[in-house]
């Protein structure tokens, strides 16, 4: 089998051919941007030969661009866009003069896809509006490798915005790797609890109790304030029989004694 890159040069000097006018002035533009792509190309401008065979593309989608557009892809390292677009112009070169090149084609896309990179993305404690990234592009599938490009890749986790989780992986050619990115959990915040104003609640039993206690106490009291009258009656009267006649004096009658 023939190198890629001898492939590549082949269709590109095949393809020489000027794109068929179709009139109007966008097919006029897209014929001098495939013109422009390949004088890059033959002098090995290749980021230049790309850019030009992309932009005739995206005006009109002819297969003998798609055809271009797919070596200079393959030269600047895009190989999974160069395998789709191989893959494209297969689908649409079924007759004509394109159609010659077929086999080329199929050459090129064979020399090229065991060169892509796979990459699996392992993640853990994933939330449901969290997004999981690769090359600032959303990964919609979790479940299957993801064809890449050799080189450098970052694959990341955002939440509401935010990064929260981040790996930079770096593939060569071929490789298949699985890489693994853990998001933080999520902490729910805690709401402020009312705190009820502390109450007793008395037993009937204790009630009684204290009842009882607060009468017996009263008893007690009132027993001991007759005990003390009594007492001092009797001291009194004691006194007044060993101390002689009252006194008689300004103060009047009973009002001291010596």
């Amino acid at each position: 089998m023939r190198t890629l890159a001898a492939i590549l040069g082949a269709l590109i000097i095949a393809l020489a051919a000027p794109v068929d006018a179709q009139g109007g002035g966008d097919m006029e533009q897209a014929r001098a941007l495939f013109q422009a792509g390949l004088a890059a190309a033959r002098e090995a401008r290749w980021d230049e030969a790309r850019e030009a065979f992309e932009r005739s593309l995206a005006i009109a989608e002819r297969p003998n661009t798609l055809l271009n557009l797919a070596g200079a892809q393959a030269q600047t390292g895009r190989l999974v866009a160069a395998v789709a677009s191989y893959r494209r112009f297969l689908e649409l070169a079924t007759s004509g003069r394109e159609a010659r090149y077929r086999s080329q084609a199929g050459d090129a896309l064979a020399a090229l896809e065991p060169r892509i990179a796979r990459l699996t993305i392992a993640t853990a404690g994933l939330e449901d509006d969290d997004e999981v990234q690769l090359d600032g592009t959303t990964v919609t599938s979790l479940a299957a490798s993801i064809p890449v490009d050799p080189g450098a890749h970052v694959a990341r986790i955002v939440r509401d915005g935010e990064e929260v989780a981040r790996q930079s992986i770096a593939l060569g050619e071929g490789e298949v790797r699985t890489v693994a990115l853990e998001a933080p959990r999520v902490v729910a915040r805690a709401e402020p609890v009312a705190v009820a104003a502390p109450f007793v609640v008395e037993r009937e039993d204790e009630r009684d109790q204290g009842d009882g206690d607060t009468w017996l106490w009263v008893g007690i009291g009132v027993g001991a304030a007759v005990v003390v009258g009594v007492a001092i009656g009797v001291a009194v009267a004691v006194t007044s029989s060993e101390s002689g006649p009252l006194y008689s004096g300004n103060l009047g009658d009973g009002m001291a004694r010596f």
